[in-house]
């Protein structure tokens, strides 16, 4: 089969929220949180949800808090485009001493209409799925929140042109969120895929296309009625390994485009564009700007041969190595006291 497993990986901590800032901005209303300076610690967090938790029983109970979060159901991202879901089925497996949950969360495309043929027969239609439904596929995340820090990692596995994975990220803040804690992200990965590579990749433009505004217009002037304006900003020399650095580098970067030109960040879309270290040119979003990262590759030992679909046991062992390779570079070592 075609598919192949791929991983990104997020290191974030969690901010205390003390006030929450609704400001209207062009066609709609931004949610700004300020949050305390310094980052809360995985206990804090744990006591938050329960005084009487433990290292021990703080997995479980974070596992329950977010089934309960999603309450069966599925959270559709901001487009309507593409939803998620933990559920208590599959069970997924703690490492109380690793401070781990290893599970698979569902996801899928929604939002439009389908209709189901088989590959032998495109005359004859099958089931027809409404823009409701969810055709689901099962996939990877570990959570690793260790009980005596405040720096946490999420992976989320994805495939080949298929994923889910920043509607997935987007939910688990939602989540926090909704306990009174604000994480910040950074893209991660370990620093001997990435070293060179940062090194030398850069941002040189960014575009702004505006949402389309509904104009009256008549006679020669009528295809203006849905004009659609765009802004550049062109001649930079942005080091991907220096904007990747910043804490919450994504909001970073949308604050300063807002100094330059006029950016509604919930209808407007903001592309990068960037040249990696071999001089290849691309383009991504500036809410997925982690595409421009090379991206880990995960081996084909780690699928189910008959779906394509991560075997749970065998990729969160494979991840455990990556983990691993985290843990030195951000020199974290276990507190046996607490």
């Amino acid at each position: 089969m075609a598919y192949t497993l791929k991983l990104n990986i997020y290191n974030f901590s969690l901010y205390r929220i003390i006030n929450t800032v609704e400001r209207p901005v062009r066609g709609g209303v931004r949610t700004k949180y300020e949050t305390e300076h310094d980052a809360t610690s995985f206990q804090e967090f744990a006591h938050f949800l329960n005084p009487n938790v433990n290292r021990d029983s703080f997995l479980p109970l974070l596992f329950q808090n977010l089934v309960a979060f999603f309450d069966s159901q599925f959270r559709v991202n901001e487009e309507g485009t593409k939803a998620v879901s933990i559920t208590s089925d599959p069970v997924p497996t703690f490492a109380t001493l690793g401070y781990t949950i290893n599970g698979l969360f569902k996801g899928g495309d929604t939002g439009i209409g389908r209709t189901i043929y088989s590959q032998q027969n495109a005359v004859q239609p099958g089931l027809r799925i409404s823009s409701t439904d969810v055709p689901v596929n099962n996939y990877y995340y570990k959570l690793w929140l260790p009980y005596d820090s405040d720096d946490g990692v999420l992976m989320v596995q994805s495939y080949t042109d298929l994923g889910c994975t920043a509607t997935f990220r987007d939910q688990i803040e939602q989540f926090f969120i909704s306990k009174g804690f604000r994480p910040q992200w950074n893209a991660m990965i370990p620093s001997g895929f990435i070293d060179q590579y940062l090194d030398r990749s850069f941002i040189n433009e960014i575009k702004i296309i505006y949402a389309s505004e509904q104009r009256q217009e008549q006679g020669i002037f009528a295809s203006m009625s849905n004009v659609q304006k765009e802004s550049r900003l062109k001649n930079l020399h942005i080091s991907f390994r220096q904007l990747l650095g910043l804490s919450n580098y994504q909001q970073a970067l949308k604050d300063k485009i807002m100094e330059f030109v006029d950016y509604n960040q919930e209808r407007d879309m903001a592309k990068v564009f960037y040249q990696d270290e071999n001089g290849k040119k691309a383009s991504a979003s500036i809410n997925n700007i982690e595409q421009v990262l090379p991206n880990i590759i995960l081996p084909d030992d780690l699928k189910n041969p008959a779906t394509d679909e991560p075997v749970l046991e065998r990729i969160s062992q494979y991840t455990d190595g990556i983990l691993d390779q985290i843990k030195r570079q951000i020199n974290y070592t276990t507190d046996e006291l607490i």
